[in-house]
């Protein structure tokens, strides 16, 4: 695992001058830098070039694939129809089965970007179209139609829409039938344990009015990955896509949840979950969980109590063990903080080689330059912490101007398209020893393939700038791009001089508040 390493007290002498030193081990072991971590949730801002792709959230938690309709629950007056789940599908394919899907799994591949595809885990899914479902029509009712994880007969060419079920082994035969498996060149990546469960009671309230029950989520989700994988063995299973640490914690105050707890010992429901899955992994002979899949937001008074420059620290509650985040949920739960390490400590006593990836995350004010800064460190973290997939969720619709996108998107084109061309960051990580974090964030990568040496710089002083040099691994080297977005320059991607080298150093003057990519080649 790759981490940064932060000094503690004194900085590192330099052989070039006296500025600060950062130090990059490029003879250790790098990380392999998944080129997942780049996503997006549906395909929106088809202008960005997304490497996956989730057809997900709350709509889809009750998106019945058989007849395209979905319900919205208390995001919309509990209205079931084409709604979300649909939004991007022509009206003309309205009665093909599973057209939600297959319009975002095309999209995908025209984009040459990977899917993923979230199935219905809480029991059941809208049965009509017929607009807002009354509290007298809870589920079981004519409003709703039942899940169930396997299909006790033969696949039907065309789904049966009037047995009053369906099946997630038969939406996923069906989708292998059109694309192929997941290990072939058109076939889906994956599929995610639905969503957000611990808040079903609020988010579909008619459906599953009751809090969702600790052990009741284990056994809908083991039952769900058993029925996929049969179909198709190389299908990527993610799980269980929480809403946040209060759902890391206890499943949003499962009833079941203290008692599971106590007799067993976990510090967290991501314990008891990853623990049930490597039973049940044992006990069938095969791995049904892929990758712990967890949502992560900005907030709980991050920005409203520490303002910019809070939201500027704040991907290093990801991290930084020196760090503490500037939240109640840093008061209340700092045993829990840095995330991404105390997860993996997770995963490796009670499920090892677990992937780890955030389905949904974003840093907040993302048409901010602050948002675009801090988007981009977080990707930074991605990928230095060696995390599989992550999917950016924009919080903002799909009606935003070039000019409200910038900031966000100038964060991903710089690890993805920074030359225009389809230019990316390295694919394999190496350990930075920053003399500063809080002042900046540095991450650095090799292209494999060419050799080319990139570092990201991200500048977080809001009013001055910052002076360092970074040890190169040798002499010759030349900086052959430089480009950037910030706060004395633009909120798009352009030219940025801010580097220059001497000999095995590279000295930088970077500017106020910004995001830079260096490419070094000889």
């Amino acid at each position: 695992m790759l981490t940064l390493a932060v000094a503690a007290t004194t900085l590192l002498a330099s052989q070039a001058s006296n500025l600060p030193s950062v130090q990059i081990d490029w003879t250790g072991q790098p990380v392999r830098i998944s080129a997942l971590i780049y996503g997006a949730n549906d395909s929106q801002y088809h202008h960005i070039k997304w490497s996956l792709f989730r057809l997900g959230g709350n709509a889809a938690t009750t998106y019945n694939w058989e007849n395209n309709f979905d319900n919205a629950g208390s995001d919309w007056k509990q209205s079931s129809g084409y709604g979300w789940t649909m939004r991007h599908t022509p009206v003309a394919n309205r009665s093909v089965p599973a057209a939600a899907i297959i319009n975002h799994h095309e999209t995908a591949l025209q984009m040459g970007a990977r899917s993923i595809v979230q199935v219905n885990l809480m029991g059941y899914v809208a049965a009509d179209g017929d607009g807002s479902v009354l509290e007298s029509e809870k589920a079981p009712s004519k409003r709703w139609v039942s899940v169930k994880p396997k299909k006790p007969g033969p696949f039907a060419t065309k789904p049966d829409l009037t047995d009053g079920v369906v099946y997630i082994d038969e939406m996923v035969h069906h989708l292998v039938q059109k694309y192929g498996p997941a290990s072939s060149s058109r076939g889906i990546y994956g599929y995610s344990l639905d969503n957000e469960p611990g808040l079903w009671h609020h988010t579909h309230p008619y459906a599953h009015p009751e809090k969702t029950g600790a052990k009741e989520l284990v056994e809908k989700s083991i039952a769900a990955a058993m029925a996929i994988k049969a179909v198709d063995p190389t299908a990527k299973i993610h799980g269980f896509a929480p809403f946040g640490v209060h759902e890391y914690m206890a499943l949003t105050g499962a009833p079941d949840w203290p008692e599971i707890q106590k007799q067993n010992g976990y510090a967290w429901y991501i314990d008891y979950y990853l623990d049930e899955f490597a039973k049940a992994s044992k006990r069938e002979g095969k791995r049904l969980l892929d990758t712990l899949d967890l949502h992560f937001y900005v907030g709980g008074g991050v920005i409203e109590e520490g303002g910019i420059d809070a939201q500027l620290q704040s991907p290093r509650a990801m991290w930084d063990r020196s760090y503490t985040e500037q939240s109640w949920l840093g008061e209340v739960h700092p045993t829990f903080f840095p995330l991404i390490p105390r997860i993996k400590k997770s995963i490796t006593r009670y499920f090892p080689k677990t992937e780890l990836a955030f389905s949904e995350w974003n840093t907040e004010r993302p048409t901010t330059l602050t948002g675009g800064v801090s988007t981009a460190d977080m990707l930074g973290v991605f990928g230095q912490e060696g995390v599989h997939s992550a999917m950016w969720w924009s919080l903002l619709g799909e009606n935003l101007t070039p000019a409200q996108l910038a900031p966000s998107k100038s964060a991903f084109e710089l690890f993805r398209n920074f030359d225009g061309k389809g230019g990316s960051f390295g694919d394999l990580g190496y350990s930075v020893k920053n003399p500063d974090a809080k002042a900046l964030s540095i991450y650095a990568s090799k292209n494999s393939g060419n050799g080319n040496l990139h570092l990201i710089l991200i500048g977080k002083r809001r009013h001055v700038p910052i002076k360092f040099q970074v040890a190169l691994p040798e002499s010759g080297l030349k900086v052959i791009n430089s480009v950037g977005f910030g706060q004395t320059f633009t909120n798009s991607l352009g030219p940025v001089k801010c580097a220059k080298v001497d000999g095995k150093w590279l000295e930088v003057e970077l500017p106020k508040q910004c995001a830079v990519h260096l490419v070094l080649s000889k």
